[in-house]
């Protein structure tokens, strides 16, 4: 009911996450390859959004002493030697395709980016809500959904939602869990 609406939401608002990233980085990928050499793999992540409103083109990044960027990694919590080695690498053969920042991709990159920030304080809403309702169930529900083996917070979640959809039809877990893709 609400709960299962909540999760559905959330996983709507995931899966545009999934779009607005694949497009962030098809953007990235036609004018500043090398950001994405630079960045964690999941595109959408705080550390990343930052580094690409920080330094949004090859251009700014060129710019940069690689004590600042050294720094910066450093504050958003990527310490790795290896990493940092990787990306030192990577910003001392730095070369833009341009002479010229491409307005056009900047414009589009600065939109996708803001976009994703969105969507990320919106998954963290519907997180802190859905969390709140989940354990506003009764104890007996979720002891049954907390016993899953493996099971971590959003399997849960979704689980439980699941099954107080629709409770008496559930008499064993294969019946009710959902579709594996649909928890992203």
């Amino acid at each position: 009911m609400e709960l299962d609406r909540l999760c559905e939401a959330r996983r709507k608002l995931v899966n545009q996450r999934t779009a607005t990233t694949n497009r962030l980085q098809a953007v990235l990928k036609r004018y500043y390859p090398q950001a994405l050499q630079l960045m964690h793999e999941d595109i959408w992540r705080a550390m990343n959004l930052a580094f690409l409103r920080r330094w949004p083109s090859p251009q700014a990044l060129q710019s940069s002493r690689l004590a600042t960027l050294k720094s910066f990694f450093h504050k958003h919590g990527s310490r790795s030697a290896d990493c940092w080695e990787q990306r030192a690498a990577v910003l001392s053969s730095l070369v833009a395709l341009s002479a010229e920042e491409p307005i056009s991709d900047l414009l589009e990159g600065s939109v996708l980016v803001n976009l994703l920030e969105t969507l990320n304080a919106a998954i963290t809403r519907y997180d802190s809500t859905i969390t709140d309702l989940f354990e506003a169930q009764p104890d007996d529900q979720l002891a049954q959904v907390n016993a899953l083996p493996g099971a971590g917070p959003i399997l849960r979640r979704a689980c439980l939602s699941r099954w107080a959809s629709s409770p008496t039809t559930v008499h064993a877990p294969r019946i009710w869990l959902p579709p594996l893709g649909s928890l992203r």
